[in-house]
């Protein structure tokens, strides 16, 4: 990032990409060390369509780290070729914001930016996948228990 873009390849990421972002919410964050997991355009595969690209990553911090920061994380950066939208901004201004305030279970969120003029953003949150997270799609069936459960965490 030696201007404010966020590259969109997982190879153009390292630990010092993962530690400027995350130092977007946590200014004295380091970042010992990095290894990409995975990636995928999230319209990879049958029925998935989002905004955005995913790198899964593993993280070693520094050792001033607090413990209950996780080790795989997820970097939400831009699709390629949609330019700016406003979605871009309003999902990091959620996570920088609100999401260590909203009353439904969100991933934990360690950095968040976004600029506009070079129609980037990185989100760096808590990889949900350790925790057995499903990710289900407007198509996939939901149960009764499925539904009391979400009405749970909004009430």
């Amino acid at each position: 990032m030696t201007d404010n873009s966020v590259p969109l390849e997982p190879g153009d990421f390292d630990a010092a990409l993962i530690q400027r972002l995350i130092r977007t919410k946590h200014p004295d964050a380091e970042v010992e060390s990095m290894k990409i997991v995975d990636a995928a355009l999230s319209s990879d595969g049958a029925q998935k369509v989002s905004t955005a690209r995913r790198i899964a990553v593993e993280v070693g911090y520094g050792p001033s780290a607090p413990d209950h920061w996780p080790q795989r994380l997820i970097v939400k950066v831009a699709r390629p070729g949609l330019g700016d939208i406003p979605l871009y901004a309003n999902e990091v201004n959620v996570y920088a914001h609100l999401g260590d305030e909203l009353p439904v279970n969100t991933p934990m969120c360690l950095g968040a930016y976004h600029d506009a003029p070079s129609s980037s953003f990185g989100l760096v949150l808590e990889d949900l996948r350790p925790r057995d997270a499903a990710f289900p799609s407007v198509l996939s069936k939901t149960s009764v228990s499925d539904v009391r459960m979400l009405l749970d965490q909004f009430a």
